[in-house]
């Protein structure tokens, strides 16, 4: 009975061990041109506590790595450290997943599904961010919107499974307001109120062209 009991506790311990969550980090970033660029963004994440899988592809700009739940970042925080390597996010991506243990149920497979990216886009004002704002939040599969003046930034939380980039800009540029690769038409940002018309000939912000 004893034997039978400590084999138990083993078994408890094993998948208690395999059941560790975790959360997976996938990256897009801009700029690394050379195995020098790997290195460096290599450098600045190996060192995380409990950090494993991580690989950086040259080819693709892809970053992916895994940490346990408790020692996890913020999308926000890994942005920053992307950044603090001389490089630029184009978009974070974490999904929560348990080792050993299969994730069930709609709100974990939805959760996994869920990017956020920054996205350039001219604007002047608070009219400007509340109409850049209803726009991306009615794309279907879009879950938040929040657009910065003074640094030109939407940040956009969407379902990549439902929607794209390539849609989200394409609304944004419909209702008068340029990105990053898609143009207003002429007679949508004619009729933008008059505190709302931006410097269309401006330049990106700087680490964006």
């Amino acid at each position: 009975m004893r034997y039978i009991l400590s084999i138990l506790v083993v078994l408890l311990v094993i998948f208690q061990g395999n059941s560790q969550e975790s959360v997976a980090y996938t990256a897009k970033i801009k700029g690394m041109s050379c195995n020098y660029c790997t290195n460096s963004v290599n450098k600045k994440f190996k060192n995380l506590p409990g950090i494993s899988q991580l690989n950086i592809d040259l080819e693709t700009g892809m970053l992916s790595f895994v940490l346990p739940k408790e020692k996890s970042f913020t999308i926000e925080e890994i942005e920053e450290k992307i950044k603090k390597t001389g490089y630029t996010p184009v978009w974070v991506k974490a999904s929560e997943a348990e080792i050993g243990v299969k994730a069930m149920g709609k709100n974990m497979e939805e959760n996994n599904e869920l990017m956020t990216v920054s996205i350039f886009v001219k604007g002047n004002c608070g009219m400007c961010k509340d109409r850049i704002e209803e726009a991306t939040t009615k794309v279907k599969g879009v879950k938040e919107a929040n657009w910065d003046s003074e640094t030109q930034q939407l940040k956009v939380v969407f379902n990549d499974k439902k929607t794209s980039l390539v849609a989200i800009e394409k609304k944004i540029a419909s209702v008068g307001h340029d990105t990053e690769h898609e143009e207003a038409p002429d007679s949508v940002y004619n009729n933008l109120h008059g505190c709302c018309k931006y410097d269309r000939e401006a330049t990106m912000p700087a680490g964006k062209e």
